[in-house]
């Protein structure tokens, strides 16, 4: 019975330490109209890390009439 409250704590603790002391995300957000049926997203986040060195996550996501092209 004191393995069970040890696990749940454990795993609360993990939890917790996991969502409560994350920074908040935010990227900035392009669009990019490349014809009138296609337009192009870019979402650009700067990082940095312990040694204080700058790092950047781009992600672009094409539209075409409304849904995903994956062809690009």
């Amino acid at each position: 019975m004191v393995l069970g409250w040890r696990i749940f704590t454990g795993l609360c603790l993990c939890i917790y330490l996991m969502l409560g002391n994350s920074a908040p995300a935010f990227a900035s957000i392009h669009t990019y109209p490349e014809s009138p049926t296609q337009v192009m997203y870019r979402s650009k986040q700067s990082l940095r890390d312990v040694k204080d060195q700058a790092w950047q996550v781009v992600l672009f996501k094409r539209l075409k009439m409304g849904a995903v092209d994956l062809t690009a």
